[in-house]
């Protein structure tokens, strides 16, 4: 699933039913609102790009569900909160960008020790 800016508002929860989905590239796709907790049901999933989007709230807990992500770049959004214990669930992630956004706290082993590419700062940190 590649961009295309074709959705208006958030993303769609029936996003959560595409259950063979391997890569999601929803980038630069004017998305707002939350992201939905159905995603954490694309047990398939590799990619998840949704980075650069006027997406809020917090990251819902269920993308620790995920555990064949190896790529989650959600930068550049207004997501706000305390990043999810659950992220640490996800052993094969490689590619982590939360920059941009109103996030706070800490990523927990086992993700860490595999992660290749880690962006946190924050215009909105001190």
């Amino acid at each position: 699933m590649g961009y295309y800016k074709v959705f208006e508002g958030g993303i769609p929860r029936e996003f959560g039913k595409l259950v063979n989905l391997v890569h999601m590239d929803l980038s630069l796709c004017e998305l707002e609102g939350p992201i939905p907790p159905e995603l954490g049901n694309l047990q398939s999933l590799n990619t998840i790009f949704i980075h650069i989007n006027r997406l809020s709230g917090s990251i819902p807990k269920q993308l620790g569900n995920l555990t064949s992500l190896v790529n989650l770049d959600l930068s550049a959004n207004l997501l706000s909160g305390e990043i999810p214990n659950e992220l640490g669930n996800l052993n094969r992630l490689k590619l982590l960008n939360l920059f941009m956004n109103r996030l706070h706290g800490s990523i927990v082993t086992p993700c860490v020790p595999k992660l290749l590419t880690f962006g946190m700062s924050s215009p909105y940190t001190n």
